[in-house]
């Protein structure tokens, strides 16, 4: 099970890339909803994503102006996606905030 889990990450990284969706740099919208849709995010152990919760991030209008937004999106992918935290200043969570910023727009 561990391989076919490691092996999807690979595929989707490898996706995203090709795509032109992770690109260097302080992150970006696109690349983070692919992340807000990634069940394997943070080496999430369950069939969870951000968005099995938040449905194309409903219930997060009140998180958006939020200055702690990263610990709020760490304690779900710690507790829903029994995942591992991402680093605050990590590509990964600017990407992330910068979608959910961009729903509210």
């Amino acid at each position: 099970m561990q391989m076919i889990e490691t092996s999807f990450k690979a595929i989707t990284l490898t996706l995203m890339i090709s795509s032109g969706v992770c690109l260097a740099g302080p992150g970006s919208v696109d690349e983070g909803k692919a992340l807000f849709n990634n069940p394997g995010l943070g080496d999430s152990t369950s069939d969870k994503s951000c968005n099995s919760c938040h449905n194309n991030g409903t219930g997060l209008e009140i998180s958006l102006n939020n200055p702690k937004i990263e610990q709020q999106i760490n304690r779900c992918i710690v507790g829903a996606l029994q995942g591992e935290a991402l680093k605050l200043d990590s590509h990964e969570m600017q990407s992330l905030k910068k979608y959910l910023v961009s729903l509210g727009e």
